[in-house]
């Protein structure tokens, strides 16, 4: 191909494409192992997940909605 690179960093391209094409076998065999994690190696794993995905925790309420839900028991 003309202009392809990828020879110069075999061993990336290879990670890449491996990451981003697991087979659904792949996903379902480590979906699997999850069953024999403890709970703090899940909380771990769970707490990477969300770095990679960008999440972050949000509020479900407001800190005005809260202000106003309170008034309604005062």
């Amino acid at each position: 191909m003309k202009g392809d690179i990828s020879y110069l960093y075999p061993s990336e391209v290879t990670i890449m494409n491996s990451c981003n094409n697991m087979a659904p076998k792949e996903f379902e065999a480590i979906r699997e192992q999850l069953q024999s994690l403890t709970p703090q190696q899940l909380r771990s794993l769970r707490g990477e997940i969300n770095c990679k995905l960008g999440s972050v925790n949000k509020a479900i309420v407001s800190d005005e909605e809260l202000d106003m839900i309170s008034s309604l028991f005062a």
